[in-house]
């Protein structure tokens, strides 16, 4: 059944329960016409997603405002502003966890792809966004490094092949993960990308490599192995 527009934002300001914002939100991603509705009261629909995403909520509303912001990213229904207002950085990062009991492969793939889609997009905006900490430490915290990284291999889709090296490439350049960077080898894994079949799959896996021989550190990892 379609739910109205103000319907949505009645049960919305009604509700503080995770489960019924979750569910609202996600009747936002699968019915068009209420898409479209709420994007007619955009002001109104940003402030939502900014209190969910900003107010430390379960992580199944996080994941879902991430479904929804890759729709809108794809439809260029928002600004890159408006976009950045919704702080949507850190709950990307957090769609990057490790599945959970009730998750199949395919919903992990989505939240996965969702997260990365996110992130490219931030990437993108150069000047008007900077990878930091705090974003490295919610990597950190939910594993999201190393399924960042398992999107790099031969078995992955291109798509996400290519997302995850533009991702990895802005994560590079911040120089904040480096010693979880060199502990996974990610210089080599790197290195089995730059003649791949994709344009952009050579030159995102080719600007982190360079990110990465800044560091003595990876350097000596090169040594190591011969390469210089």
């Amino acid at each position: 059944v379609p739910l109205p527009v103000e319907e949505f934002f009645v049960r919305w300001n009604q509700s503080r329960d995770d489960h019924i914002r979750t569910e609202l939100i996600y009747r936002v991603y699968r019915q068009r016409q209420l898409k479209i509705d709420c994007l007619k009261r955009k002001k109104e629909f940003l402030a939502v997603l900014s209190e969910a995403l900003t107010s430390g909520v379960e992580v199944t509303l996080f994941n879902t405002i991430i479904l929804v912001a890759s729709v809108l990213l794809d439809t260029n229904a928002l600004t890159n502003q408006e976009f950045l207002a919704i702080q949507p950085a850190i709950p990307a990062c957090k769609a990057l966890s490790d599945a959970r009991p009730e998750e199949d492969k395919q919903i992990l793939l989505s939240r996965h792809t969702s997260g990365m889609t996110v992130l490219a997009k931030l990437d993108s905006l150069e000047d008007l966004f900077t990878w930091n900490q705090d974003h490295s430490n919610a990597l950190k915290e939910t594993k999201g490094l190393d399924n960042l990284l398992h999107y790099l291999e031969k078995d992955s889709n291109s798509w996400a092949q290519t997302q995850a090296c533009q991702v990895l490439s802005m994560i590079c350049e911040s120089r904040l993960l480096g010693p979880e960077l060199r502990e996974r080898r990610v210089v080599f894994k790197l290195i089995e990308l730059i003649d791949h079949d994709l344009l952009n799959i050579q030159r995102f896996s080719s600007e982190a490599i360079a990110m990465l021989l800044r560091d003595k550190e990876t350097i000596n990892l090169f040594e190591d192995e011969g390469y210089v």
